[in-house]
């Protein structure tokens, strides 16, 4: 499809506005634009999908039972997130304490941040999710793997795969993004999987984005008994360019549709496999 285009004169004179303003005017240029892209992307997800339903209804015990089943399936999910070359049986093994010569140094440091963090998501399960609590999250998962963790990133980032860049994160503009997407009336179900998809697309950190998103889409999941976020190996894999094509439309309608029908797990006795394929 063609790319639309100005109309004549219209791009020159709109290139020579924008290389005329200071720095800080371009920020914040930039920063609106960001506010009314998150909006409308709201508004269109609310026009364009009814309602995700939730699936579980789990008593607090029934869901500490379930993090207990799952947490090394999502300390694994949480890796293959971000393509980390690392299996599950050596995942398990270096949970267990117990060495691999499979895994690097950075796949144990992060799996082992990934328990911290699994650790600290319990204790603190009713804790609101606040800014403070996400950048929480990700100074465990992130720590000691990049320039800054647990902090907003002050510097620009590339995602592999994509055109999209993500803006540099302003802490009013994503406060403000926080509060609208909690705002919304929709089912905890669905709340938990917009999270993750707006954390994992707002790359608000250096490292470890898409690991903190999968963390606070199931401490959503767990304090509400809604069941816990995974995607098994085939399903992930179809995902990938399902993110890919979000991350360049902020269009949630088609991420949150495929999450809801294959990534909700509520049954300790039918834990899922790597190898199960997704639906359509």
């Amino acid at each position: 499809m063609p790319r639309p285009c100005c109309p004549k004169g219209v791009g020159a004179r709109l290139k020579s506005l924008i290389f005329g303003l200071s720095a800080g005017k371009i920020r914040l240029l930039c920063s609106i634009i960001s506010i009314i892209d998150f909006e409308m992307a709201d508004e269109r997800t609310r026009k364009s999908m009814g309602d995700l339903e939730d699936r579980f209804s789990l008593t607090r015990k029934e869901s500490v039972e379930l993090a207990k089943a799952m947490w090394d399936r999502t300390v694994y999910f949480g890796m293959k997130m971000e393509n980390r070359n690392v299996t599950f049986p050596d995942t398990q093994s270096i949970l267990q304490g117990i060495n691999t010569p499979n895994a690097t140094e950075s796949d144990v440091r992060s799996i082992l941040n990934m328990r911290d963090a699994w650790k600290l998501l319990l204790e603190k399960i009713n804790k609101k999710i606040t800014l403070r609590y996400i950048c929480g999250i990700n100074r465990v998962v992130a720590f000691n793997e990049s320039i800054a963790w647990g902090v907003l990133r002050n510097g620009g980032v590339r995602i592999s795969g994509t055109v999209y860049r993500p803006a540099i994160p302003d802490r009013e503009n994503v406060q403000r993004e926080l509060d609208t997407l909690f705002a919304v009336e929709e089912s905890d179900t669905q709340k938990a999987l917009r999270l993750f998809l707006w954390v994992a697309r707002s790359q608000l950190f250096f490292d470890g984005n898409k690991r903190t998103a999968m963390m606070l889409a199931n401490k959503h999941l767990l304090q509400n008994g809604r069941g816990m976020f995974f995607l098994e190996g085939e399903a992930r894999r179809h995902f990938v360019p399902i993110l890919i094509d979000f991350y360049e439309s902020n269009d949630y309608s088609p991420a949150l549709d495929f999450l809801y029908l294959n990534g909700i797990v509520g049954k300790t006795d039918k834990l899922p496999i790597p190898d199960t394929k997704p639906k359509p």
